[in-house]
């Protein structure tokens, strides 16, 4: 009798033991199979894994000053930028003594320069002519006395090259108070009606007009 009990006694303890192992099989998580690595999914509205696609918000430079040291024709010393700084705007005019239309409009730069210098109110021009080859004077004397120009000139200096890109004269800059450039360079002549238009769109975008 007593060989009974103790052989029920260790059944049940066996299946006590056996029904908790199996248990603890189904509970148990299932081993991960072997993958090959990938790369991190993004996940959309989680702020840790959205990139960033946005470019940094970049500063607008200043334009650089047109500031150069030069000679007028009688040799006296002359700063582009110190020139600037007597009119609100300064018509820059690029020209050589064998370019045609160089030549061509200036009797109509001469005519504004007159018309801007009797001026009494408004925003006050000035122009600069810049002459190229000044190896040539007596041909630069010619000139000057074909067309009556008398508005200032000045002596053409290399180092001004690379600040306005010069391939082809004439061409014109324009410039504010401070010496800075102001819109973009013009290639070509124009008659004086044509040069009174790019005057009020320069002044208008300085909002002087």
């Amino acid at each position: 009798m007593k060989k009974t009990i103790c052989l029920g006694m260790i059944l049940s303890m066996l299946c006590i033991l056996l029904g908790g192992c199996a248990q603890l099989e189904q509970n148990a998580v299932p081993p991960t199979p072997d993958v090959a690595p990938t790369q991190p999914v993004e996940t959309p509205g989680r702020a840790e894994d959205v990139k960033e696609t946005e470019e940094p918000i970049q500063e607008t430079p200043e334009p650089a000053a047109f500031a150069f040291d030069t000679v007028d024709l009688e040799g006296n010393a002359v700063n582009t930028r110190d020139f600037a700084a007597q009119y609100d705007l300064t018509l820059v005019n690029f020209w050589a003594t064998w370019c045609g239309p160089c030549v061509s409009e200036m009797p109509e730069l001469q005519s504004l320069n007159e018309e801007f210098s009797a001026a009494t109110d408004g925003a006050r021009v000035g122009i600069l002519g810049v002459w190229l080859d000044t190896e040539s004077r007596s041909d630069m004397e010619a000139v000057l006395d074909y067309t009556g120009a008398r508005y200032p000139m000045v002596e053409f200096q290399s180092t001004m090259q690379n600040s306005v890109a010069l391939q082809y004269i004439p061409a014109t800059i324009f410039l504010d108070k401070e010496g800075a450039i102001v819109g973009d360079p013009i290639v070509g002549a124009q008659d004086a009606a044509g040069w009174r238009t790019e005057i009020q769109a320069r002044l208008a975008e300085l909002g002087l007009a």
